[in-house]
């Protein structure tokens, strides 16, 4: 998405997060560090805020817990809790944004950043873990019996489920029910559904509840995020 939004409050989420800016630099502040640059990728869990002195800046976020998200974390930011950008991706990345169809835009978004020649493999997820991501994707709605559920799934107990998830991972899965939670009113948002139905069905209680998991996990209202994605 490309954002023009106020600075949002300083927030952690389960994405890694690559900003670019689109003219001016970017200001950041990523644990409590002062940044400024042009191009950054922030990893996920890591407490931070952007601005662009009311510039426009380009935002990926991409979940932690897919394919994607781990070649970011193996072949750029390592286990640190960012990494400035170099001149060339963040070109790249604005001419793929500004010359290519939205619905292509993902794509060439990935085939920037896979241009790295020393690609490192992922590690293997436990199966059991696997499992849950799967799961998750696939159901309509996270309910509220959802780690009973899971734990059904993958034979384990709840307590032995949730240590395999963060040990594998690196994020609890509470967290990340929440997010799955996010995602899922977002898409069914996007396709026409209501704000309120779109947070029920995705298994909030309200849009109220929506709003406030958004603001917390993101720093920013619905609102601002729907006005930014809509550019």
């Amino acid at each position: 998405m490309i954002a023009d939004y106020q600075t949002p409050k300083p927030h952690r989420h389960l994405c890694s997060h690559f900003a670019v800016s689109c003219s001016r630099m970017l200001n950041c502040m990523v644990e409590g560090e002062e940044i400024t640059t042009t191009g950054i990728f922030i990893n996920s869990d890591v407490l931070h805020t952007v601005n662009s002195e009311n510039g426009d800046i380009l935002i990926a976020l991409i979940d932690s817990t897919t394919a994607e998200g781990q070649f970011i974390e193996r072949n750029y930011l390592q286990g640190r809790p960012y990494i400035i950008a170099d001149k060339e991706l963040c070109d790249d990345i604005r001419n793929v944004f500004y010359n290519t169809q939205p619905k292509n835009l993902s794509f060439a978004f990935f085939q920037c950043i896979y241009r790295n020649e020393n690609i490192l493999m992922p590690k293997e997820i436990d199966d059991r873990v696997q499992t849950v991501l799967i799961y998750l994707e696939e159901i309509p709605a996270i309910p509220q019996d959802i780690m009973q559920q899971l734990c059904r799934k993958t034979y384990l107990s709840q307590s032995r489920l949730s240590h395999l998830f963060s040990e594998n991972m690196g994020i609890s899965l509470h967290r990340y029910l929440a997010f799955a939670k996010i995602k899922k009113a977002a898409v069914y948002h996007s396709s026409g559904m209501s704000l309120t139905e779109a947070a029920v069905t995705g298994g909030f209680h309200s849009s109220t509840h929506l709003s406030a998991a958004m603001q917390r996990m993101f720093g920013i209202s619905i609102s601002a995020f729907e006005k930014s994605a809509a550019k």
